[in-house]
């Protein structure tokens, strides 16, 4: 109750008190007055009927029915009577609203980031298998080692010791696994759960505007006025949804950032453990070399069976410790991650193309064929088998999407030109899955060239691919730096590579080989179709994020230009290139 209600009572309880004290302070008033001024008789009568009218002010206020601190709890009650039936209906809505994103959003984040965990875990998975076997198998030698022998005796024991450190990292490694992907969906549902706390302060600031408006409405409506009926509580639903819509959409880019970042950091722990896995490893397995060496330097030649299964056993764990070397080299989680999230893209890409081609004219492809045959010497000339059919037709694809974007034709479907600059990728890798092929000599010497290439003579070679990049085109000399020797060395060490190229990057090295091998009689433009293919690669690649199936929009128009110049300089080369090697080139021996 307020200072006025206070007042009022008062009037109602105390009227005489107050009518006196009125009288009283009218009264001295008059005597300091007279006192200064000196009695008149227009003073009198003034302060004469003040006093009368005070007096009848008090008497009617008194008479007043003090009623305001009840309005004030009428009125507060009646509010809350309408929020209690409003609430309901908004938190009906939002939690509808809410749940039908985060569900989604939940699943697909989930099912998303799990995929790119599964996809690290494959590169060691199967030698992790090959390790654990092999280690069950090592372990029925020591039945043949003679027991009287306590040298040997302390032998067996200490490589029986490494096994079983080795067994103990195997089951570490299983236990980690499952670690990451608990700690996976507990990140989630925690970003979720920080994601639903923001939208909670959204619906608190609406059902604040609600209320006001609701006063507002009460204040200014009679009190048979059913505020509820003026109000409409339907459209007030509406209203709801739109706002939450818009708050849950504001949030959910933000959101998703902090997701990715979160699976960046987990992504990179994850090959983290598997590198420390791995060298944990590649230690057993060097201690375990070293003990079956002296192994067999205590056996007797005539000791035939225990010797050769020791030595038997020996190269299988030399070619584990290898193996371990290898993979070190190899772990590369972004690499890992863009390879295989560069296929989903790919769907995305056809997506928009067949909306492309959909929605241009037929004569179009013939009109295109034109510009193609001044870009690319000898493309229309090609034989028409099915093989380069498929080839041609990403060709054209790719210069049609690339045409309609330049001209601004379909702004809706080719929101961005990183979906025309990575439509020049297809058939460029058409192209070299099919032309290009490492032999199993050039495997065999792509595996032997670690040791040259720490020693650095293979730089000159490299500088010869740098230096073939037209001065016209210079700045593409960017995209070439710190990929030697790294990256070659990676190419170098990989276990499972296959003859095929697999990639731009692959087919590039494979070329490089040639260069190497005998550089004096390869053609002038091997090493510019190189440096060709290696850019296209990191074009593509800083283009795909590796954690979603969106590609990364493009920053520079510069870029959708440089790609299509690669794409059709490196066509030309290889397509007028034939070249019997350790590498094979061309289209007669490979389609």
């Amino acid at each position: 109750m307020n200072q006025s209600a206070e007042f009022i009572t008062s009037l109602k309880q105390k009227p005489g008190t107050i009518m006196l004290m009125w009288t009283l302070l009218l009264l001295n008033i008059m005597v300091i007055y007279v006192l200064i001024k000196g009695l008149t008789m227009t003073v009198a009568v003034v302060f004469t009927v003040l006093c009368v009218i005070g007096i009848l002010m008090i008497s009617v206020l008194s008479k007043r029915n003090v009623s305001y601190g009840q309005e004030q709890i009428e009125f507060q009650a009646s509010l809350n009577n309408l929020m209690q039936e409003i609430r309901p209906l908004c938190d009906e809505i939002y939690e509808r609203q809410l749940n039908n994103t985060v569900q989604t959003l939940q699943i697909n984040s989930y099912d998303e980031f799990a995929r790119g965990l599964s996809w690290l875990w494959e590169q060691v998975d199967d030698f992790y298998l090959q390790v654990e076997a092999e280690m069950a198998k090592g372990r029925t030698i020591y039945q043949f080692i003679n027991s009287i022998n306590n040298t040997r005796i302390r032998m067996v024991q200490k490589i029986q010791r490494h096994q079983d450190e080795i067994d103990d990292v195997l089951i570490e490694i299983n236990n980690s696994r499952e670690k990451y992907e608990h700690y996976l969906n507990k990140n989630i549902e925690k970003r979720i759960d920080n994601f639903k706390d923001s939208l909670e302060n959204e619906k608190e600031f609406f059902y604040e505007y609600v209320y006001k408006i609701l006063s507002e409405q009460i204040g200014f409506n009679d009190e048979d006025t059913n505020v509820l009926e003026y109000f409409n509580i339907n459209k007030l639903g509406e209203q709801f949804t739109v706002v939450i819509t818009k708050s849950i959409d504001n949030r959910l880019t933000a959101f998703q950032e902090l997701l990715v970042l979160d699976m960046e950091n987990l992504s990179a722990d994850v090959v983290g453990s598997m590198q420390k896995y791995t060298m944990q490893l590649m230690n057993h397995f060097r201690e375990m070399q070293d003990g079956l060496g002296q192994l067999m330097d205590r056996y007797e030649i005539d000791d035939t069976l225990p010797l050769l299964r020791i030595s038997e056993y020996r190269d299988i764990v030399s070619q584990l410790y290898e193996k371990t070397g290898e993979i070190l080299i190899t772990l590369a989680w972004q690499d890992i991650m863009i390879e295989r999230r560069w296929h989903e893209v790919q769907q995305n890409l056809l997506v928009t193309r067949d909306k492309v081609m959909d929605s241009i004219d037929e004569k179009i492809p013939a009109y295109i064929e034109e510009i193609l045959n001044d870009e690319i010497p000898g493309f229309i000339s090609l034989e028409r088998t099915p093989e380069i059919a498929l080839f041609y037709k990403a060709v054209i694809d790719a210069e049609v999407v690339y045409e309609v974007y330049e001209g601004q034709k379909l702004p809706d479907t080719l929101t961005d030109g990183v979906y025309s600059l990575l439509q020049f990728i297809k058939p460029l890798e058409i192209l070299v899955s099919k032309s290009v092929r490492l032999t199993e000599q050039g495997n065999n010497r792509r595996k032997n060239l670690k040791s040259e290439l720490k020693s650095g003579n293979l730089q000159k070679y490299f500088t010869r691919v740098q230096e073939s990049i037209p001065e016209q085109h210079s700045r593409l000399s960017e995209y070439l730096q710190g990929l030697f020797p790294r990256y070659f060395l990676s190419y170098c060490s990989n276990p499972y590579l296959r003859l095929k190229p697999e990639s731009l990057e692959q087919a590039a090295w494979a070329i490089f080989l040639l260069l190497i091998d005998n550089p004096d009689e390869q053609k002038e433009d091997l090493p510019l179709l190189v440096a060709l293919l290696l850019i296209a690669h990191q074009l593509r690649n800083r283009h795909i994020n590796p954690l979603k199936s969106t590609p990364v929009e493009l920053n520079n128009p510069d870029k959708l230009t440089d790609m299509r110049y690669i794409c059709y300089q490196a066509i030309s080369i290889l397509i007028n290139t034939n070249i019997e090697g350790i590498t094979r080139i061309g289209l007669k021996s490979s389609w």
